[in-house]
């Protein structure tokens, strides 16, 4: 084996655990994505807890992704939501290293909590959907647009309420590819941003259409994923998703789960529509919408006790980067990269 199973890095290359980077210790990888990976890692002085998520080094010489990565950090302290994953410190050092650090949570996305079920509770999902909203509500009223919601960059944590129960808590992760109000763009004319199943209409045909309504089609599509176990509309390539949004219609959510509510298969269908005139027209509408079928579902059975591993022990610098153990604790780097229209 001459590359690391995780990151994909060579063996032969040092990496970043068990050393220190600015201010901060790295002790091992979290997760690892196009453009750079995360670790865990604290604070030399404080020992803080943070993800700690680095630049690759052969992107520092680009100046348009190190721009949109050192962004990211401004972009998403700017929103101050609880439901998005905060910003503590970004910094690119004396040796040309760019990072980012955001506090530390305990979770998992959502993309793996879906592994284990075909469909969640529809009245969990709702929950969950709402607070996802409730964030995106957050970065809207700054003029931000995310353009990549999907499971995968969704952190579900969990936190006890003033009873002891146990709650589940959701941030939002990855501002990467953001369109920011006012700043320059950094999207090239005729390229595609985004994680295609979650895309809506318009971020395939016209970029400059894409607004805060773009998010709500992507959270629309996984309300429907999390409520039938399918995506609105799948392929096995872009040119033939784009073709199958264009001429087929969707199957109706109470085909493909005949106990779903009518109202919430309304709400939700609303925000799948193609015209972006026809969906929610802001967050705050789709969460009140969402909220009042509530009290249609039954209430979802308490959650299971989390499984924990226990935490590996912090490596000694050393090249070895296979040394790095996974955990259930994720916080993954998914930014992707741009992808020329189909």
């Amino acid at each position: 084996m001459t590359r690391c199973p995780r990151s994909g890095r060579p063996l032969s290359e040092p990496g970043p655990c068990g050393t220190q980077i600015d201010r901060y210790k790295v002790e091992r990888l979290l997760g690892t994505g196009a453009f750079g990976s995360v670790y865990k890692a604290h604070h030399a002085r404080t020992r803080s807890e943070v993800a700690f998520k680095v630049l690759r080094p052969e992107l520092m010489t680009n100046a348009t992704i190190l721009e949109r990565f050192l962004r990211e950090a401004t972009t998403a302290a700017s929103v101050g939501s609880e439901h998005v994953v905060r910003v503590v410190d970004a910094e690119v050092t004396a040796e040309n290293v760019a990072f980012i650090a955001m506090e530390y949570v305990e979770g998992e996305d959502l993309k793996s909590l879906m592994l284990g079920a075909t469909q969640l509770h529809p009245a969990r999902a709702v929950g969950l959907l709402c607070q996802l909203l409730e964030g995106l509500s957050a970065a809207h009223d700054t003029g931000i647009v995310h353009r990549d919601i999907k499971p995968a960059n969704l952190l579900v944590a969990r936190r006890r309420d003033v009873h002891g129960r146990e709650q589940e808590v959701v941030k939002i992760l990855d501002f990467g590819i953001s369109k920011v109000a006012g700043a320059a763009a950094l999207t090239g004319v005729g390229v595609t941003i985004g994680t295609p199943s979650y895309m809506a209409w318009e971020q395939f045909t016209d970029s400059r259409a894409v607004d805060a309504r773009s998010d709500l089609y992507a959270v629309a599509a996984i309300a429907h994923e999390l409520l039938t176990g399918r995506k609105p509309f799948d392929a096995d390539d872009i040119p033939g998703l784009i073709e199958r949004m264009r001429t087929h219609d969707r199957p109706k959510m109470r085909d493909l789960m005949p106990g779903l509510p009518v109202p919430l298969c309304a709400v939700v269908e609303k925000g799948l529509e193609k015209r972006q005139e026809r969906r929610w027209q802001t967050a705050r509408e789709f969460e009140r919408a969402l909220e009042a079928t509530l009290q249609l579902l039954d209430a979802p059975p308490p959650l299971a006790p989390r499984v924990r591993e226990p935490e590996p022990a912090t490596p000694a610098p050393a090249p070895d980067v296979q040394r790095d153990v996974e955990t259930r604790v994720r916080l993954k780097d998914s930014a992707q990269e741009p992808t020329e229209k189909g």
